[in-house]
């Protein structure tokens, strides 16, 4: 029976070690401490099979439960940032150049049909993103805060709120 994997590590594991091991990681013993390892698989043409390889340190394994590495943490703060500066960037500069108007339409249709026809013609403008995608990026942008339609952004709420307006509009020159 073999005690250390090819990288050195010890495949003798603890029991409380064992409910750490997921899908894409590996788990390392060095010098007396589990560490717990990103791996990936690569095939190699030469060695005809698959090849595990380790990539960076998730965190370190401890009986009492996961340390996470200060490295992989700032990693992973930096993939998902709470606030997408970007997109609240474009709300601003959509309300910055559209301020008079968003008033004016406001005051002509009322809140709640303004901010659905504000919510839509942003999400529009920002992604290019066609009536049946509206629902997500309405959902995940910081817009949807100012601009609560009290309905999801789906197409039947944009159908229903251009109906209900129908005959309402008019051009002033």
């Amino acid at each position: 029976m073999r005690t250390h994997d090819r990288e050195g590590g010890s495949l003798c594991r603890s029991h409380w070690v064992i409910p750490f091991s997921e899908p894409r990681t590996g788990i390392k013993l060095i010098k007396g401490a589990y560490y717990k390892y990103q791996v990936s698989y690569a095939y190699d043409p030469v060695k005809k099979h698959t090849v595990k390889k380790s990539g960076v340190v998730l965190g370190k394994i401890t009986e009492t439960g996961f340390v996470p590495s200060p490295k992989h943490q700032l990693r992973r703060a930096l993939q998902n940032p709470a606030v997408d500066i970007k997109t609240c960037g474009v709300y601003g500069l959509f309300v910055f150049l559209l301020a008079d108007e968003i008033l004016s339409l406001g005051r002509a249709l009322g809140k709640p049909l303004a901010d659905t026809f504000l919510s839509f013609a942003l999400t529009r403008w920002a992604y290019q993103s066609p009536i049946k995608r509206a629902f997500f990026y309405h959902a995940h942008h910081c817009s949807s805060g100012a601009w609560n339609t009290g309905a999801a952004l789906t197409g039947k709420t944009i159908s229903a709120a251009l109906q209900a307006n129908a005959g309402n509009w008019s051009c002033s020159g």
